[in-house]
């Protein structure tokens, strides 16, 4: 079905994006380290997807800054245009 990931080891640093992690109930050892482990991976994965939201987020942003910007130069240009024909 999906990949069995048995004992992840992604370093603090990482910013690994995958597919879903799927894991079998039955691998856990009593503690539950191998669910925490995979949580833990999983929780990394939305981490990196909030923060490339947020960096879509502000491209967008910019970009309409700048297509204002552009728009606003073009007005003035045709104003300019206009008022030498005058």
């Amino acid at each position: 079905m999906g990949t069995h990931i048995k004992n992840p080891k992604i370093p603090e640093n990482s910013n690994w994006i995958g597919d879903s992690v799927n894991f079998n109930h039955s691998d856990l050892d009593d503690e539950g380290e191998e669910y925490r482990r995979v949580d833990t991976l999983i929780c990394r994965k939305e981490e990196n997807w909030r923060r490339r939201g947020i960096r879509r987020r502000r491209n967008e942003a910019l970009l309409m800054d700048v297509e204002k910007d552009i728009g606003m130069a073009q007005l003035r240009e045709e104003e300019t245009r206009l008022a030498r024909i005058e």
